[in-house]
């Protein structure tokens, strides 16, 4: 299939301005148009997928709508959408997380779309995802004010490469939405809850080696329970890239 000219790509963009900002589904000939948004909110996200595929994806807000070029030929596995008490703001903050993966290769990412009403501002992230010893275990329950962020893979503690798969404790960032964009916050109630899990699961371990990883990984929590900032490790494992920021208004 050919790349489409820009006059079809900004006829195609025009047509989805005037879409409506529920979620919806439109089918033909195989194709399907998807929107995802959440109401009071002025930012959705038009998927145009064949066989769950994304052929084209943009998002769209009061500054017009952009493409997410980044995203496409991937497949969206779920959606989620959440609104966040934001410190300063009178109305919650958006939170719409949509899980992805590649067909080709397995390989999951997580496209995190994130606005604040009041600083007229929305902020589109990617994070790889992934199964995780988290999946068969009671993360915290939701804190007012903050969303966690799971990442597939343990830092590289002791010198270790990063690992990750379903038998790998990985790191959980817990994070909250400011008028800057979503950040990395040290919040004790969450840390304080996954502490116990992780020292259960580091006693369970039988080779040295990891057993010290995930003695730095409680270490790094209970840091954050004492509302300080993680290791360097830990830092350098949180693959939070931006790929888009839009903003309207004055």
């Amino acid at each position: 299939m050919g790349v489409a000219s820009p006059t079809l790509i900004r006829i195609r963009a025009a047509i989805l301005v005037a879409l409506s900002l529920t979620i919806s589904v439109v089918a033909s000939a195989h194709a399907h148009m998807k929107v995802l948004s959440a109401p009071q909110h002025p930012v959705s996200l038009t998927l145009n997928h064949r066989d769950g595929v994304i052929r084209e994806a943009f998002a769209r807000t009061p500054a017009g709508v952009h493409r997410l070029e980044q995203i496409e030929s991937l497949r969206v596995l779920s959606s989620s959408v959440r609104l966040i008490r934001t410190d300063g703001c009178t109305a919650d903050a958006l939170l719409l997380r949509i899980e992805l993966d590649n067909p080709k290769t397995g390989e999951r990412q997580s496209l995190w779309i994130t606005s604040v009403a009041e600083a007229a501002t929305a902020w589109f992230d990617l994070t790889p995802s992934g199964p995780t010893y988290w999946d068969r275990l009671n993360t915290p329950p939701n804190v007012d004010g903050v969303f966690l962020y799971i990442s597939p893979h343990l830092p590289g503690y002791c010198k270790l490469d990063e690992t990750g798969g379903p038998d790998t404790l990985s790191f959980v960032y817990a994070m909250a939405i400011t008028r800057n964009g979503p950040n990395l916050v040290a919040t004790p109630t969450v840390y304080e809850a996954l502490l116990p899990l992780v020292h259960l699961f580091r006693e369970a371990q039988r080779d040295e080696v990891m057993r010290a990883a995930y003695g730095e990984l409680h270490r790094d929590f209970e840091r954050m329970a004492q509302g300080s900032m993680p290791s360097r490790e830990a830092m350098e494992s949180f693959p939070w890239r931006r790929i888009l920021t839009v903003k309207w208004g004055k």
